[in-house]
């Protein structure tokens, strides 16, 4: 048996391996939900700020529940840190406040604008202080109504 061959295949897969394991994160395009490496999260934004994809940039998105007012409340920040929109934000079925734990944000989020949040386990949020214009749209959006 050649070992010489078989040392160079061994070196080969090796390398492969550690090109694959190192190459491929650095690909990241920010398509995902994650934020991607080189986008450097601002320090105006909060950790607990949710990275969204918007077109052609980003935006920070971080919501808490707001116990003084009993309503849900977020802070969408530009991706250089300046906030973009706050306000207090409730569901759009007219449900009571959702809680806490639920406040888990979609990447979908950007596709309209600032004033709705779309949630992972599917609940939207609009603002309260567009809440009627922006409950027309969906609406509309859901074939509920013949225009926004």
């Amino acid at each position: 048996m050649n070992w010489r061959w078989v040392l160079h295949r061994k070196v080969f897969w090796v390398g492969a391996a550690a090109a694959l394991l190192i190459g491929l994160p650095a690909l990241d395009d920010g398509c995902g939900t994650h934020e991607p490496w080189h986008k450097r999260r601002p320090s105006t934004v909060p950790k607990q700020a949710v990275y969204v994809p918007v077109v052609k940039d980003y935006w920070y998105v971080y919501c808490w529940v707001d116990h003084n007012e009993n309503v849900d409340h977020c802070r969408i920040y530009y991706s250089d840190g300046g906030i973009l929109r706050e306000d207090a934000y409730l569901p759009y079925d007219g449900s009571a406040v959702v809680p806490a734990e639920r406040l888990q944000i979609s990447s979908r989020t950007g596709s309209n604008g600032p004033y709705i949040i779309y949630l992972e386990d599917g609940t939207i949020l609009l603002t309260r202080s567009d809440f009627e214009n922006q409950q027309r749209f969906i609406d509309w959006k859901f074939g509920k109504r013949k225009s926004p």
